[in-house]
Order: structure tokens, then C-alpha cells, then sequence
């Protein structure tokens, strides 16, 4: 499954307007809006492990992602500072059968 293994930018340094949307006035990382920034990606990620050759661009996945689990988040003692990117990265650990 290390073919879906994705990392990403979330890009503070130099998007005003994301950060004005990421950061509280105290000047801290929400962290509400980074979770859900988190589930969009794991979407993303599955989306990716799908790999649908024949469907054609211009139509949508015939799936329904929905986020269940994730393995792991890691939060430490060090404070992401709000003119600083963010870099995330995950992949696909578990595919079950329904």
C-alpha cells in the first residue's frame, strides 16, 4: 500500500488567506480547521489507492469515501507558528470489504 503514500503542503508562508482561515487571533493553528483539512486528505488518499483507469475524467468516482479511522496523529510540544507551511503526509494502511 506504499503506492498511495502522499505528502502535502499546507501553505501559511505565503497564502494570506488561508491564513486568515487557519489561524486564531491569539495567533495559534486551529486545530479544528486542521483535522478537517486531515479528513480531505485522507480522502484524497483513498481516492488515490482506488485507481479507476477506464473512468473518465470528466465523471466522478463511483465511491462514497467516508474517513473511519485514522492510525495516528502525533501532536507535540512544539506549536506550529502561523507563517510557517504545515507539511502533512499519509497512506492507505487498511482496505476492508464492503
Amino acid at each position: 500500500m506504499q503506492d498511495s503514500f502522499e505528502a502535502a503542503i499546507i501553505p501559511l508562508a505565503n497564502d494570506l488567506d488561508l491564513r486568515d482561515k487557519m489561524v486564531t487571533v491569539q495567533g495559534f493553528v486551529r486545530l479544528g480547521r486542521f483535522m478537517e483539512i486531515m479528513d480531505l486528505f485522507a480522502v484524497y488518499i483513498s481516492l488515490k489507492h482506488l485507481k479507476i483507469p477506464n473512468l473518465p475524467e470528466d465523471l466522478p468516482t463511483p465511491y462514497v469515501i467516508v474517513t473511519v479511522l485514522v492510525d495516528d496523529v502525533t501532536f507535540t510540544s512544539y506549536k506550529a507558528k502561523p507563517d510557517k507551511d504545515i507539511r502533512i503526509s499519509g497512506q492507505t494502511t487498511f482496505v476492508g470489504k464492503t
